[in-house]
């Protein structure tokens, strides 16, 4: 319930009142929110179905193998590879000043 207030309801009063609607921090701050609030959601989605397995009770540790680990690494390079390749292709128009 928290996280609906705070992903979905209080942005929405944020942005549905007119004078502030208007002025970026307040825009800033119910984006910022929103991405909270949808994180926390996702979040507690996951923990909750970790909490009971349907195996019982284990108490076998894990560790992730080097495999896991290169790929893990190299999936991130990837990513980062793409960002920064768009960052350089794309192009980014700054707003004129005056509108």
């Amino acid at each position: 319930m928290f996280e609906i207030f705070i992903g979905a309801v209080l942005p929405f009063f944020l942005l549905a009142i007119p004078k502030t609607r208007v002025k970026k921090g307040v825009q800033i701050l119910a984006c910022s929110l929103i991405l909270v609030g949808v994180f926390i959601k996702r979040f507690m989605f996951i923990v909750m179905g970790f909490a009971v397995s349907p195996l019982g009770p284990i108490e076998a540790s894990y560790a992730p193998s080097m495999v896991e680990i290169l790929v893990t690494i190299a999936l991130w390079a990837i990513g980062i590879l793409i960002f920064t390749l768009a960052v350089k292709i794309l192009p980014v128009k700054v707003p004129e000043e005056g509108h």
